[in-house]
């Protein structure tokens, strides 16, 4: 996954797994979100506290 950097290349990632992600995730739809959607909660995290959960 580490190739994946932009938004856009992670909504392929996760459209090109969504099967797997909607089984893993439990998702109701069996859709993924939109590399828009996935920008969104991306940029509404505290790094800093990811990371800290992270290394717990």
């Amino acid at each position: 996954m580490q190739s994946y950097t932009s938004y856009r290349a992670i909504g392929d990632l996760a459209k090109y797994n969504q099967s797997l992600l909607t089984k893993y995730f439990k998702l109701p739809r069996k859709k993924v979100p939109s590399y828009s959607t996935i920008r969104r909660v991306l940029m509404g995290l505290n790094w800093s506290d990811l990371l800290y959960s992270f290394n717990e």
